[in-house]
């Protein structure tokens, strides 16, 4: 037995990110809580501010990659917490993404005024890490129908995703599927299928 819960929440990120690349986000999100459930009680602690974070940003990703929103909201919920009381990118990415995929589209764009703002203010930086949420910004717009909105916030994505674009996956994964749930919502059913045109067993593990 390991009594160092430092060398287990990084065994469990390591099996994680395996579970990932194999395509079962499912036994990833089991990996995710188990790490959550570890560093809880310790999470205080400054030496573990880096480690909780990155629990705590694969957590909501992996159980929403599942499709159990419910717990990826609850997971978003738990950054708001006060160790990212300054943080409000920490703080905003995966309860927008949330929000977005649940249909809670009031919430998602109240949320991405506020993940806006934090970005504007820690100076617009082409974070590739975040782009997933101006996507979800992106997606709760085109779904209400503010498609200047949309276009507005497509390009924030753009912007931040241009340090990993060349990552396969960063590109045809969400982004295309957000983009056909749109097209659908609004009965364009043609672009959905020639956006979505793409065999998603030929897709790498960034999918």
């Amino acid at each position: 037995d390991i009594d160092d819960p430092r060398l287990v929440s990084a065994a469990l990120d390591l099996l994680t990110m395996a579970h990932l690349m194999r395509g079962d986000p499912g036994a990833a999100a089991v990996h995710a809580a188990r790490r959550v459930e570890l560093l809880e009680p310790i999470s205080h602690e400054i030496d573990l501010a880096y480690e909780y974070e990155d629990a705590m940003h694969m957590a909501p990703l992996t159980h929403i990659a599942a499709g159990d929103l419910a717990a990826g909201r609850r997971y978003a919920l738990l950054r708001q917490r006060p160790i990212f009381r300054e943080e409000g990118l920490l703080r905003s990415d995966w309860l927008l993404v949330s929000a977005a995929v649940t249909g809670d589209l009031d919430r998602a764009v109240e949320v991405a005024d506020g993940f806006r703002l934090a970005w504007e203010r820690t100076g617009r930086l082409p974070l590739g890490g975040f782009a997933f949420a101006p996507l979800a910004a992106a997606l709760a717009h085109g779904l209400r129908g503010d498609h200047e909105a949309r276009r507005d916030w497509l390009g924030i994505f753009e912007y931040m995703n241009q340090v990993v674009g060349h990552l396969e996956g960063r590109r045809k994964g969400i982004a295309p599927l957000f983009e056909a749930i749109v097209a659908l919502h609004h009965g364009d059913h043609r672009h959905a299928h020639t956006v979505l045109v793409d065999d998603p067993g030929s897709r790498n593990h960034w999918l």
